[in-house]
């Protein structure tokens, strides 16, 4: 019986939808998945730059419940961020600042 359950178990762990996806994958525009990781990077982007972004992916990878990618944050109407009343605003214009956002 515990054979069974053993089997069972292994069974179940290999026919995950985790394990059935390519590793890494990039999610498609607009999927919920892709939507979330969006969302969780957002969030601390948009209270550090005081001011509501969009990204514009340039890679988006992930690999069960890691991501990795680099974005551009632009206002919603796709114009670039407005860093003059950020602390960033001395490195953009010392151009040592790239506008680019990497996380893993």
């Amino acid at each position: 019986m515990r054979f069974v359950f053993s089997l069972l178990a292994i069974l179940t762990i290999l026919s995950s939808p985790a394990l059935a996806a390519p590793c890494p994958y990039t999610p498609q525009k607009g999927s919920p998945e892709r939507h979330a990781i969006m969302n969780a990077l957002r969030a601390p982007i948009q209270n550090e730059l005081r001011q509501r972004i969009i990204f514009v992916v340039n890679s988006l990878k992930v690999c069960g419940s890691w991501a990795a990618l680099s974005v551009l944050p632009r206002q919603p109407g796709g114009k670039p961020v407005n860093y003059s009343q950020t602390r960033y605003r001395e490195a953009i214009a010392e151009d040592i600042f790239d506008d680019g956002v990497y996380a893993l």
